[in-house]
């Protein structure tokens, strides 16, 4: 019986215990009661959690139509989403939430921040390599800019150029972008372009404006030797994309299309020798650029010869100046490259002896540099002719075609010279009229497929060596269509004896 009631007392003290928690637990809320009484937003917008505790029914309303309470009514405890939008402002906005729960109302103050002015680059350094084709020789710059801007590039930077896409701004940050075009670096050591994005308008001076550095490294150092020749000739069958010279392993004097000749070594020592370039030959190549510069690198080299350009009878590229660093050069020849202009530092190159731009896109002949080539015996420019045969030149509507107009008289006064090659372009008019005796070393003259018409002059017919051109086929045959003015070509003169070739002495 002593168990039994120690058993029945323990088991009633456990039971108050339990009814007195319960009673705890049966507290009740009265009230209204919000966890945060203010929120503020970055102009992005975004969402922020708000509990709501009260013992009667409640609804919320907004001032603004760019924030929202999800949900808007509720009873008891409710956790809240406030919405807030991206705003489009630059200054910052306010809205008020009013709770109504019976007879009261609370209110909330919501803040969003307005979006700074900003122009900002993702990087402050870009950097690009010293060479790629000319298609690919561009980056894009990512801007982050909610203002219209300007770009600012220093005045004595040439090699840069920069092109803003034409979107237009608005408040909110949105990412622009920049082309920045560039040129090869042709000298050894790093260049860099310091760059500056300013604000456009009056309105937006107040933003800080941005620099960011374009950092291109340099050109690979080469040195006159035969290890530089190699350099330089593998760097321009590189960037002409060709086949040739055959680059294997084999010694340089074995290069398919090179022919060397033994130097003294510049700065060594005293007897000691290397072979150096002397003649380089490269064809069926694909480029839209003059010739890679590395080409001013082969000090010794006496003869350059470049044929076939892709698609070169459509392109119009200006030979550039490195050609003519090259003061030992004898022989040049570029045909079918697309050339349409030559520098007017050519005039230095007084080694020159031959030269043949023959099968490219000029307009007129060089006369300004030829003339002023005073060792220049060959001179070859047949075949300029760009985009498609033209057969009628009184109806022709292209200023572009190639080689055309009147044949200057200079072009014979040029008395040295022993070859001279025009054929197949669109000359046009007759020959002019010099004194018998003029061109007395000519040995080769090819006027042929050009639209000439009149009479041959008598410089012409009495020439020594009228029987050495083959004058039937490379003089005297013109083309079958019409000349500016509307004529057949042909000469009215053409002799039905031609003399022999006189015999050397």
């Amino acid at each position: 019986m002593r168990l039994s009631y120690k058993y029945i007392k323990s088991l009633a003290a456990a039971c108050l215990l339990t009814f007195t928690a319960c009673e705890e637990k049966q507290v009740v809320f009265t009230g209204f009661e919000l966890s945060a009484n203010e929120f503020h937003f970055a102009a992005e917008g975004g969402a922020e959690s708000l509990k709501v505790t009260s013992d009667n029914e409640w609804t919320v309303e907004t001032d603004a139509e760019w924030c929202l309470v999800t949900p808007a009514n509720g009873v008891g405890v409710v956790d809240c989403q406030i919405l807030v939008d991206t705003s489009y402002l630059y200054n910052e906005r306010n809205a008020v939430l009013t709770f109504h729960s019976g007879s009261k109302s609370t209110q909330i103050s919501v803040n969003q921040f307005g979006f700074e002015k900003v122009i900002k680059t993702e990087e402050e350094v870009y950097e690009i390599p010293y060479y790629k084709e000319i298609d690919k020789a561009f980056i894009e710059v990512k801007v982050i800019s909610n203002i219209d801007f300007d770009v600012e590039v220093p005045a004595d930077i040439n090699w840069v150029k920069v092109e803003k896409d034409n979107s237009s701004s608005s408040s909110i940050p949105r990412p622009r972008k920049l082309k920045i075009s560039y040129l090869i670096n042709t000298e050894v050591g790093d260049r860099l372009a310091n760059i500056k994005l300013k604000p456009s308008l009056d309105k937006d001076q107040d933003a800080a404006q941005t620099e960011f550095q374009i950092k291109q490294e340099s050109s690979p150092k080469i040195t006159p030797s035969r290890a530089g020749d190699s350099l330089a000739v593998v760097m321009m069958a590189r960037m002409l994309k060709t086949t040739d010279p055959s680059l294997s392993g084999l010694p340089l004097s074995n290069w398919t299309g090179i022919k060397v000749a033994e130097f003294p070594v510049e700065n060594g020592k005293e007897g000691e020798t290397e072979f150096r370039v002397t003649e380089l030959a490269m064809s069926i190549f694909d480029t839209n650029e003059s010739l890679p510069f590395f080409v001013k690198y082969l000090t010794k080299l006496k003869s350059l010869n470049l044929l076939g350009n892709g698609n070169g009878y459509i392109k119009s590229i200006a030979l550039n100046d490195d050609i003519t660093e090259l003061k030992e050069l004898e022989y040049l020849k570029i045909v079918g490259y697309g050339l349409s202009s030559l520098p007017e530092k050519m005039k230095t190159m007084k080694s020159l002896v031959g030269l043949d731009i023959s099968s490219n896109t000029f307009d007129h002949i060089p006369l300004d540099i030829i003339r002023e080539l005073p060792n220049l015996r060959y001179f070859g420019m047949s075949g300029n002719r760009k985009g498609s045969a033209v057969s009628d030149l009184s109806t022709n509507m292209r200023d572009d075609i190639g080689l055309k107009g009147k044949l200057p008289v200079e072009i014979f006064q040029l008395d040295k010279l022993e070859y001279l090659s025009l054929s197949y372009n669109y000359l046009d008019g007759t020959i002019p009229e010099l004194p018998e005796g003029s061109m007395p070393n000519l040995r080769y003259l090819g006027l042929n497929l050009n639209f000439f018409t009149g009479a041959l002059p008598q410089w012409i017919l009495k020439h020594p060596y009228l029987g050495c051109w083959i004058p039937d086929i490379l003089v005297f045959n013109q083309e079958t269509g019409k000349d500016s003015s509307g004529k057949k070509p042909g000469f009215t003169n053409v002799p039905n004896r031609i003399p022999d070739c006189p015999k050397e002495n």
